[in-house]
């Protein structure tokens, strides 16, 4: 049931859905995955009856977000928010520091920054 409730708690957390499937993957766990399985349909099926259409309140978020603040922040903004982002999952995740992980995600975001900036 909580592998359910994250899609209706975030559009984004959606994403998150793709490392257990990896794990179900690797590992063969397939019966963990059917209950994980069912328990996400019966969140699914409870939101449904209770007329929440989960497409179409994704289509509706975009259409709000983009109507919203978004439409006035400078592209400056996303560059530090990702980054902060990076920094902020990167920073527990690592027992100790990886020089080569910060500068990956460094290089990712300058090839961004270099690629979609407006000169």
């Amino acid at each position: 049931m909580l592998v359910g409730s994250t899609l209706y708690l975030s559009y984004g957390l959606a994403l998150g859905l793709i490392l257990p499937a990896a794990v179900v993957a690797v590992t063969g766990r397939w019966r963990a995955a059917a209950f994980a399985g069912m328990g996400a349909s019966a969140v699914g099926v409870a939101f449904t009856a209770a007329g929440f259409w989960w497409l179409t309140g994704f289509s509706h978020v975009g259409v709000i977000y983009a109507a919203s603040i978004a439409a006035s922040r400078p592209y400056s903004y996303f560059v530090w928010a990702n980054l902060a982002a990076v920094t902020f999952a990167v920073g527990p995740a690592a027992p100790r520091p990886r020089l080569w992980l910060s500068a990956q995600a460094l290089l990712a975001l300058g090839v961004n920054h270099l690629l979609l900036t407006v000169w």
